[in-house]
Parts: C-alpha cells; sequence; structure tokens
C-alpha cells in the first residue's frame, strides 16, 4: 500500500476501528474475552488487556466529551441558519 497522507494513522475507516476498540473495551471489562483487537495491541500500547482496555476506555470518553460540544456547536448553527428562513409564525 502506497500511503499518501501524512499521518498514516489516519485512514479510511479508522474511525470504525475506534469505535470496535471501544467495544472490545466494554465487553471486555464486564467479564469478557480478550477480543482480537486487543490481542493485536497488548504489549504495544498497553503491556495487558485490563490496561489497555481501561486506555481506550479514556480515549473514547475524551471522544464522547468532544463529540458531544461539536455535535451541539453543529446543531446550534443549523438551528440559527433555519431560523433566518423559517417565520416564527409558522405552523
Amino acid at each position: 500500500m502506497i500511503m499518501t497522507r501524512r499521518n498514516p494513522a489516519d485512514l479510511p475507516g479508522q474511525d470504525m476501528i475506534y469505535m470496535a476498540k471501544e467495544a472490545e473495551a466494554r465487553a471486555y471489562l464486564a467479564g469478557g474475552t480478550i477480543g482480537t483487537l486487543m490481542s493485536a495491541e497488548i504489549g504495544v500500547t498497553a503491556p495487558d488487556a485490563y490496561q489497555l482496555a481501561q486506555t481506550w476506555m479514556n480515549i473514547a470518553a475524551l471522544w464522547h466529551d468532544v463529540a458531544a460540544r461539536i455535535e451541539g456547536e453543529r446543531l446550534r448553527r443549523i438551528d440559527a441558519v433555519l431560523n433566518q428562513y423559517v417565520s416564527p409564525t409558522t405552523p
């Protein structure tokens, strides 16, 4: 594969991988088994499955916070634009 982006971690579908990692971490922490993504990453990002799951859950929590802020701002801006063209008395 030829890398055309500056950051090789910024690949198409990467967001789906992060969602899958969060799901695997949740499952593991709930008493499940180590998933395939966790197996591939143990010893790289964290020394064991528990620490890796905690790392992934912390990252997910940060992303959820950022996503909420972005989504709120996005919706407010859409609402502001729509309100310019819709009369408040329109049923």
